[in-house]
């Protein structure tokens, strides 16, 4: 009894001296005042989550040093000058963000938001304290860590990504955390994370793509589900981007299970979960499920299969599944399958040639193998425009648009033809979803503000 007092007034007093010593540097570090953060961590050694943060506060002092802050609402947002286009749609947009979000968890924070976008890889590495070698095996691209959000600039990639529906996963992340004490289960946080990081765009929330039903059915089909403990302590230590995706892809559909299932309880369980962290529970989780869903985790795991045996899920053969791709790629070889190539490249020199229709013969023997990839229906697209068959190439266009939300060049072409037929209105949306996944092509900025400009009293932000 003696020694385990003692042990506990020895820990009382470590942690007494490290508030002492690192509080003002830990103040300033969450706060985002990197230099005042590495004055004050000079002054002892300090190692915080097994960083040692002197170092770690001398690379981001550099890393940081040319960022420029813009206050944006309930944000404070981070950025170098390359990345000054992506200001004018996160005015547009993270309001938006603050306040669906905060309507689905009853939870409005005050205090602004940190959000720092940093321009390559490399950086977003070291800010995040992933390394290069995590987020090239994982596609990691943004984190919520240490008070604030962090994403990797759209520039870093060929094609960008979905930036802005990241910064509301990454933010949802920060609503959870708080709203459960940091005591929700990494399995849950993601599920929430990505079944509602669409929410402030779409309702319900668009969560699961063609591509990604796709890969749900072969794992069903295959019995390679992820089990939910595997997921722990993060995604990013999973073997690869497709089992990172897999598993993004069951939390996610759980949720939505959860939702369906217990509706409402899943604001609940988060404060259950917080509750019984309180108690120091070491796993909140389980007692917290037992108490308002009157089931374990082990149990809803298993219902939750069970359910997605009722969903009547599809395969949609050549719609393409989520992945991060950092470095230029050849689309015919990344998304194209080897049987359909042939046609699709035949299809390419009938075309550059003007033998339009024989063109179209090929890419839709292509299309009979794979009916929704987006190469392909973009290619045969571009024909049909080229023939003036422009209600066809639009259904092509939309189509591609609905089985691969997140293959850009359907929106840009898309949006040019709304726009070159006069439906503005429709031109702006196909133009902002292309500038939310790659905000720096010159063009389609432009042909947005045309777009806009063109719908009769037409407000920023709407």
């Amino acid at each position: 009894m003696k020694k385990i007092l003692f042990l506990i007034i020895i820990l009382a007093v470590a942690e007494a001296v490290f508030a002492r010593d690192h509080g003002e540097a830990l103040q300033y570090f969450f706060y985002g005042d990197y230099p005042e953060a590495l004055e004050e961590a000079k002054k002892a050694n300090f190692y915080y989550e097994k960083t040692d943060m002197k170092e770690y506060l001398s690379k981001l002092c550099e890393i940081t040093k040319d960022f420029n802050e813009y206050e944006i609402g309930h944000f404070r947002v981070r950025l170098k000058r390359n990345d000054t286009p992506l200001k004018p749609y996160l005015e547009k947009t993270l309001e938006k963000i603050y306040q669906s979000i905060g309507a689905e968890f009853n939870y409005f924070p005050q205090d602004k938001i940190l959000i720092e976008v940093y321009p390559t890889k490399e950086e977003f590495a070291v800010a995040s304290t992933l390394g290069e070698e995590t987020i090239e095996r994982s596609g990691a691209i943004a984190i919520c860590k240490f008070n604030r959000l962090m994403i990797t600039s759209p520039s870093a990639l060929p094609q960008g990504y979905r930036w802005i529906d990241t910064i509301s996963h990454e933010y949802i992340h920060f609503t959870v955390n708080s709203v459960s004490g940091e005591k929700c289960p990494l399995w849950l946080h993601e599920g929430i994370a990505r079944y509602y990081d669409t929410s402030w765009r779409k309702s319900p929330p668009e969560y699961m793509s063609a591509g990604n039903e796709s890969v749900l059915v072969q794992a069903l089909k295959d019995k390679k589900l992820i089990p939910f403990g595997r997921m722990a302590p993060s995604l990013v230590y999973l073997k690869d981007q497709s089992e990172v995706n897999l598993a993004f892809i069951e939390v996610s559909n759980s949720v939505e299970y959860m939702n369906k299932a217990y509706p409402g309880a899943l604001k609940e369980v988060l404060a259950k979960i917080r509750e019984m962290g309180g108690e120091n529970l070491a796993s909140p989780a389980s007692p917290a499920f037992k108490k308002v869903l009157g089931t374990t985790v082990e149990k809803f795991e298993k219902d939750w299969i069970k359910y997605t045996g009722m969903l009547n899920l599809k395969e949609s053969k050549g719609a393409v599944p989520d992945k991060i791709r950092w470095k230029k790629y050849d689309e015919m070889e990344e998304f194209v399958g080897v049987s359909a190539r042939d046609y699709v490249r035949l299809g390419d020199k009938f075309r550059k040639n003007d033998f339009l229709d024989i063109a179209l013969v090929q890419y839709d023997k292509a299309l009979a193998l794979e009916p929704f990839n987006p190469v392909v229906l973009f290619k045969k697209s571009r024909a049909l425009v080229t023939r003036r068959k422009i209600d066809e190439a639009e259904q092509a266009l939309v189509l591609c648009t609905q089985k691969n939300p997140n293959y850009v060049t359907s929106y840009e072409f898309l949006g040019e033809i709304y726009l070159a037929t006069g439906r503005y209105s429709l031109a702006s949306e196909a133009f902002f979803e292309a500038v939310s996944i790659n905000p720096f092509n010159p063009i389609t900025r432009r042909n947005l503000e045309i777009s806009d400009s063109k719908i009769p009293d037409k407000q920023p932000g709407k």
